[in-house]
């Protein structure tokens, strides 16, 4: 579903700013990740509302995307297991 979208809407913006088939492809997977992530993330915030954890939901996610810029998404590697 959220492929076809993607392919449509790619299809669409293409067509109207006459883009060849290669960046037709390239719009159309970031609007597949886009899509994908958008919708994770308001089925998070919908759940978390309905079972009444909203805000814990929120700081966790948040520390989570604080932590993760920080470390930017590099393995910590622990001086014990470099000998291994």
């Amino acid at each position: 579903m959220i492929q076809k979208l993607s392919h449509n809407i790619s299809s669409y913006l293409c067509d109207e700013l006459n883009y060849d088939d290669e960046k037709r492809e390239i719009l159309s997977y970031g609007l597949q990740i886009f899509l994908g992530t958008l919708v994770k993330v308001l089925t998070i915030c919908i759940l978390s509302y309905v079972f009444n954890i909203f805000k814990s939901t929120m700081v966790v996610s948040l520390s989570f995307v604080f932590f993760r810029r920080i470390i930017e998404g590099r393995f910590v590697i622990y001086d014990n297991d470099i000998n291994r």
